[in-house]
């Protein structure tokens, strides 16, 4: 049997631009405890880039946030740079196109960026407007492992979408512990693949849930990882009681109905 945790918002949000299909709402999530940072972009933020492909924020993107979000992103080491852009948009004339980039050292000694545009010739660009920050995901695999005193080294299996965290005992049982992201999209049965289903896999998820089948065997448990980190202040908090009452929960209720189902089927 698989468990799976179900969350009530704490706010909406609206998606990014996602790949072909049917159009879905973006995830909400939940919050037991009382979060100081709450109501700032950050949770937001997390759980929409979750459900990104390869969640790489262009200088636009990176340009819409508070000042202070994206602080505090860079300084919880949810942002680091990443490579800049070899094209971009030219702002030098009203036409909309894009153009390569070129760099050169200049006679002071700086690197200076520039494009070709066909109206205004070459013009020169910031060094700002080339550059790309990557989401990283780690810090909240680190601190569900902290906050869950599992014992092992986290290990990124698939960069940037499967960690393993190692085992924990948990609702009075031990249980391998993983974080996923992307479960319910193309990348998701390889993800699955790569989770031993003889540990008592305990599976945290980022972004949509992933169907109740993803994980194969009795013992597999689907969480949602924003019902149990949240952004506390300067930090994140790991609400370890609260995932084990659900554990315990989501185990009763399962036993129930198999009792239920045992009586009718006589």
């Amino acid at each position: 049997m698989v468990y799976q945790l179900r969350l009530q918002p704490f706010g909406g949000s609206e998606p990014v631009k996602r790949r072909t299909g049917r159009a879905r709402r973006a995830p909400q999530v939940g919050c037991d405890v009382s979060c100081g940072s709450m109501l700032s972009e950050i949770p937001r933020f997390l759980r929409t880039w979750a459900e990104v492909p390869s969640p790489v924020l262009v200088a636009d993107e990176a340009a819409r946030l508070a000042p202070a979000t994206m602080q505090d992103l860079r300084r919880m080491g949810f942002l680091a740079p990443a490579e800049p852009a070899r094209a971009v948009g030219c702002q030098a004339c009203e036409t909309d196109h894009a153009e390569w980039v070129e760099s050169v050292t200049g006679r002071d000694g700086e690197l200076h960026h520039f494009i070709v545009c066909p109206e205004k010739g070459r013009v020169e660009v910031s060094p700002q407007r080339l550059q790309h920050w990557a989401v990283d995901f780690t810090p909240l695999a680190r601190a569900l492992k902290e906050g869950l005193r599992a014992f092992g080294t986290l290990q990124a299996v698939i960069p940037g979408r499967l960690w393993r965290l190692g085992r924990a005992s948990l609702a009075g049982r031990s249980h391998e512990l993983w974080v996923v992201r992307e479960a319910s999209a193309a990348p998701g049965p390889d993800l699955a693949r790569a989770i031993p289903i003889n540990g008592a896999p305990a599976v945290f998820f980022l972004g949509w849930p992933p169907s109740r089948d993803f994980l194969k065997g009795e013992s597999g448990v689907l969480l949602d990882l924003f019902r149990a980190v949240h952004v506390r202040g300067a930090g994140l908090h790991v609400d370890r009681a609260a995932v084990e009452r659900r554990m315990r929960a989501l185990k009763a209720e399962a036993e129930s109905a198999e009792t239920q189902l045992r009586c009718c089927c006589g």
